[in-house]
């Protein structure tokens, strides 16, 4: 589980912090192929929890000023 240091409730759950890494994986994978295959690039994700399961309300490349 990921939590605030010092305090003891998790922030997200383990199950949830694996479902959301595979989903910002999945994103970066797809930036990736249609940007520049082969090359790296940070991406920014915003995401929530909903009643349903994970949303991804989107997502952007980080570029540098």
């Amino acid at each position: 589980s990921v939590s605030i240091r010092g305090r003891g409730a998790p922030l997200l759950s383990t199950a949830r912090a694996r479902v959301l890494g595979r989903a910002v994986l999945h994103v970066e994978r797809l930036f990736h192929e249609r940007l520049e295959p082969g090359a790296g690039h940070a991406v920014d994700v915003e995401w929530l929890w909903t009643s349903r399961g994970l949303v991804l309300v989107q997502a952007r490349v980080l570029t540098s000023a």
